[in-house]
């Protein structure tokens, strides 16, 4: 029997070298099981609500940043858990919704996540609402915002 190299690369060539078998066997087993197991997996939907302004009196570079603090904020995660009681006031954001917020653009998108269709465009819809609603209260210096379309299952 030969003794394993001084240096890793030798280790590595006597281990499958002995094992080689095994080592095939599970390199086999992974590639079979693997998709397997992926396809098992339940996805959750996504359904997607935009905001859009319709007057932006701030600076447009600045828009997302101050959108992703509104919507951190807590307003919408306390509108969506009082909608939906099994959400968890500290899991809703983003386990439940998420905010897309894209630089150098006036739209928002609100995405629902849920396994249910029909209730993660409902989440996206009430995030939604209570997001504009956040983003309209300080009136004048940032600008006025409204629901573009509403998410669809």
């Amino acid at each position: 029997m030969k003794e394993p190299g001084h240096d890793a690369v030798g280790v590595l060539r006597w281990g499958i070298r002995r094992y080689a078998l095994l080592f095939l066997a599970c390199l086999v087993l992974g590639a079979v099981a693997a998709p397997y197991a992926a396809g098992k997996l339940e996805k959750p939907a996504d359904a997607e609500a935009l905001v859009i302004a319709q007057r932006l009196d701030m600076s447009l570079t600045a828009l997302p940043r101050y959108g992703e603090t509104v919507f951190d904020d807590g307003q919408v995660a306390q509108a969506v858990s009082q909608q939906f009681p099994d959400a968890a006031f500290n899991d809703v954001v983003p386990d439940h919704v998420s905010l897309v917020a894209d630089q150098d653009s006036i739209v928002f998108r609100v995405v629902g996540h849920d396994p249910d269709p029909q209730t993660a465009a409902d989440v996206a819809n009430t995030a939604a609402t209570a997001f504009v609603q956040a983003l309209n209260a300080p009136g004048v210096g940032v600008g006025q915002f409204t629901l573009l379309s509403s998410a669809e299952a």
